[in-house]
């Protein structure tokens, strides 16, 4: 949502609400002059295991006006958190990227390519492909290297990495570490830094960074023509670095976004990280050549998105 946000604080007057803000995130917001909220946190389950009975409370009375429009990211809030909002007298955009559950909004923009026959059942507008993604600025407005050489590869699965395939992977790169001059590996906090750093016995090729700020990634992975990633908005970030990645994936809702990056060739697919039973194989394959892109593959500018807004609200 923070990307979206650097899209849009130049066209709308724009409010942050989250139920919980890192210092990262703080200070990306005070960069941008935009006011952000922050409401109690409530632990309740993921959407994979979630009841209807379980769906968050809406917390946000005295925050939305009439005449707002309020994006939800479609896999934390469902049907009814998007119900009490539009009671509220607001316009509800939800970014969603599985298509198979109930809507109370009034568009959808899923930016993966090729999912409209998921929405074919569904009366309201639907934003999909490209054109409706929302990288970070930096991304967009850094312009690509040129004649540079790169070497490097790049390493993020999320920031939970709750299977600890990270650790995995780096076990299995020690073998492999002639494929690469360098390897950045982004971790979420210091104390997996730590706990990694053990596990490649300080190798110097191995650096591992945490809570980089778009500009600071973009500075890594130009000087890499590898990278390892989940089925995430890093891999688009990754692309936009004219990358091809090896992408995996953790959960459904992952599966239609490496799907897409896999069968138009802007990635080569992992499979589901937990279920690797050729991860050696795989990894080897992929390090052995470059996989780097000569063209840009994504959108140079966010104009579409402008426009999406600009029609929701007018609605």
């Amino acid at each position: 949502m923070l990307a979206l946000t650097q899209h849009l604080q130049h066209n709308f007057e724009c409010i942050f609400v989250s139920h919980s803000f890192n210092e990262m995130l703080q200070k990306e917001l005070l960069n941008l002059k935009v006011t952000y909220i922050e409401v109690p946190f409530i632990d309740y389950p993921a959407p994979d295991s979630r009841l209807p009975e379980d769906e968050v409370p809406f917390d946000m009375d005295k925050i939305i006006c009439k005449g707002d429009l309020v994006v939800l990211d479609g896999y934390w809030f469902g049907y009814y958190f998007q119900s009490a909002t539009q009671s509220k007298g607001a316009k509800v955009a939800v970014i969603d990227d599985m298509g198979d559950r109930r809507f109370h909004a009034d568009a959808i923009i899923n930016p993966t390519p090729g999912l409209m026959h998921l929405y074919t059942s569904i009366s309201i507008p639907v934003y999909n492909g490209f054109d409706y993604i929302f990288l970070r600025s930096p991304f967009f407005d850094i312009p690509l290297p040129k004649n540079h050489h790169r070497n490097g590869l790049f390493i993020c699965l999320g920031a939970t990495d709750f299977q600890n395939i990270t650790s995995i992977i780096l076990q299995q790169l020690i073998r492999f570490k002639s494929y690469f001059s360098e390897a950045h590996i982004l971790v979420p906090n210091p104390d997996t830094a730590d706990e990694l750093t053990l596990k490649i016995q300080h190798d110097p090729k191995f650096s591992f960074h945490y809570q980089l700020n778009a500009s600071e990634i973009i500075a890594i992975l130009d000087h890499c023509d590898k990278a390892i990633v989940s089925s995430s908005t890093i891999a688009l970030e990754v692309i936009s670095r004219n990358i091809k990645p090896l992408i995996g994936y953790y959960t459904a809702n992952q599966t239609y976004l490496y799907d897409a990056l896999c069968k138009s060739d802007f990635a080569t697919g992992l499979g589901k990280f937990e279920s690797k039973k050729h991860l050696t194989q795989d990894l080897e394959l992929y390090l052995q050549n470059e996989h780097t892109f000569t063209r840009p593959l994504l959108p140079s500018n966010n104009h579409r998105l402008i426009e999406c807004f600009n029609q929701i609200l007018s609605s």
